[in-house]
């Protein structure tokens, strides 16, 4: 009778928690918060593809994405990490609860964007992932920074926790199909398509190399 209840009790917590987590995500100013950090890494990226063009003569950031993750979606990975579903965890173990892409043509421009980062004072980078140079073992390639962007709202200055992803379009074109992939339940066609996925990334750097190699060419005529 008292494991019944005690396991009653812990349900209960869980299902508070959850809502908690929906309350707080879907708070105004916590939107307002997490809406203008994306719009501050958004501008600093923006003054960056300006430096860049300048001296490429052409447009190095193709396009931006951004997103807030949902309450699903956060309690979802709290589960998948195995971590305790409450909304103090889930600032301490996601990093990633508000995202922003920025796609480029080429590989070299992704590491100068990211020297940018590292050069300014008001963005800190905590967390550097570099699955360009060490892809995840499903073919996966891309660079992920963790910022820490600082926001002002009410005269309080706090900060925000921001995922950034650097990526070619060709790296980004893969994902798209990556990411479908991983809701799938597993059964032999979906393990052939994952290693299809991984030839494929293959093929893609080794593409992306000779592109790159061609852009060079062009470069010095």
């Amino acid at each position: 009778m008292l494991k019944r209840l005690c396991e009653d009790t812990e349900v209960a917590g869980v299902k508070e928690n959850k809502q908690r987590i929906r309350d707080f995500l879907t708070n105004d100013k916590i939107q307002i918060t997490f809406r203008y950090a994306i719009w501050n890494v958004t501008v600093k990226l923006k003054e960056i593809e300006e430096l860049l063009k300048k001296e490429s003569d052409r447009m190095v950031i193709s396009y931006i994405t951004s997103r807030i993750k949902t309450p699903e979606s956060v309690i979802e990975k709290l589960i998948r990490k195995e971590k305790k579903i409450s909304w103090e965890s889930a600032l301490q173990n996601l990093n990633d609860i508000v995202g922003i892409r920025a796609v480029c043509l080429f590989e070299e421009e992704i590491y100068r964007i990211r020297d940018f980062f590292y050069g300014q004072r008001d963005i800190k980078i905590v967390k550097e992932k570099d699955f360009i140079k060490k892809p995840k073992s499903s073919g996966y390639r891309s660079l992920h920074l963790i910022l820490e962007v600082p926001v002002t709202c009410m005269e309080r200055e706090t900060y925000v926790k921001v995922e950034l992803q650097l990526r070619t379009m060709a790296m980004d074109f893969w994902s798209v199909l990556e990411y479908q992939l991983q809701y799938k339940k597993k059964n032999e066609k979906v393990r052939a398509a994952q290693e299809q996925l991984k030839d494929c990334a293959m093929d893609i750097c080794t593409v992306e190399t000779k592109m790159y190699e061609l852009k060079q060419m062009i470069d010095s005529m």
